[in-house]
């Protein structure tokens, strides 16, 4: 589950929880805050999580990995710069190699 925590660490978690048990044919092998303000806020989500629910990362908030939004959807690509999508992704791809995550994509 990849969840955005802006402004919520135990509620995350409760979220989280109540997803994981919502439905018994869905299998939630583990959590990644998304926006975390700082290392301490994804150690408070870490702290609320049972056991069994480990936070695989905490992403920190990063403009450069946003998509634009306005009223009623995202901004198109086709209306932004041309290499716009493409440093979007790199930065992601960085941010989730930081985070350690991508070895948990593999499998």
């Amino acid at each position: 589950l990849v969840m955005d925590v802006r402004a919520m660490a135990q509620t995350a978690a409760a979220i989280a929880v109540g997803l994981r048990n919502y439905r018994d044919d869905f299998d939630m092998v583990g959590v990644i805050a998304n926006k975390c303000g700082s290392n301490y806020h994804g150690q408070l989500v870490r702290d609320a999580l049972p056991d069994d629910l480990p936070l695989w990362a905490a992403l920190k908030r990063d403009e450069s990995i946003e998509l634009p939004e306005r009223h009623l959807g995202l901004v198109q690509p086709s209306e932004q710069k041309e290499d716009w999508i493409e440093s979007r992704l790199e930065s992601g791809a960085d941010l989730l190699e930081e985070a350690g995550i991508l070895p948990f994509l593999d499998t």
